[in-house]
This record gives structure tokens, C-alpha cells and sequence, in this order.
């Protein structure tokens, strides 16, 4: 289990910007990131150590797992597009 979720910058915007029915399940899943940060619909993102992507629908959360501190660093929520992955910190 870790210990906290932070958001980084922008993406509390761009949660934000989701449209109603969709932006509760990506808000669900992120939450349940404290008890399992690697689930299923998740993949590592090669090149990067400790990120990874959440595949829920056409959405992508990109995210960095911290072990050592406990916790979840949410890096971008954003539809799934060429770019997406582009960029990363």
C-alpha cells in the first residue's frame, strides 16, 4: 500500500476537464493507485524508470510509482493520442 497520491501541475486540470461520466472512473481508478499501483489495464513505459501508463478507455494517466517514499506521482491525464507519451519528465 502507499502511503499518498499527488498530482503534478496541471493534471488536476485536466482531471478536471473530462467530461462528467467519464472523469469518475478515471478519478476511481487513480484513487485505488494507494492500494494497487501496478494493476492490470497498467504497463510500465519503456525508457523510463518507475512509469507507467493507466489504460481507461481513451484516456491515458501517466504516472511515476516511488517505492521507497510510498507514493503515486500523477504526471498527465489526457486522451490517448500520438503524442501522449511524448515529452515525458
Amino acid at each position: 500500500m502507499y502511503q499518498a497520491i499527488f498530482f503534478r501541475g496541471v493534471t488536476q486540470n485536466q482531471l478536471e476537464a473530462i467530461p462528467p461520466h467519464e472523469q469518475t472512473v478515471v478519478q476511481s481508478k487513480i484513487a485505488s493507485l494507494i492500494w494497487n499501483a501496478e494493476p492490470a489495464e497498467s504497463a510500465p513505459i519503456a525508457g523510463y524508470d518507475d512509469a507507467h501508463r493507466l489504460r481507461l478507455g481513451r484516456w491515458r494517466v501517466v504516472y511515476e510509482v516511488n517505492r521507497s517514499m510510498g507514493t503515486v506521482l500523477i504526471h498527465r491525464i489526457l486522451p490517448r493520442t500520438d503524442t501522449t507519451y511524448d515529452d515525458l519528465e
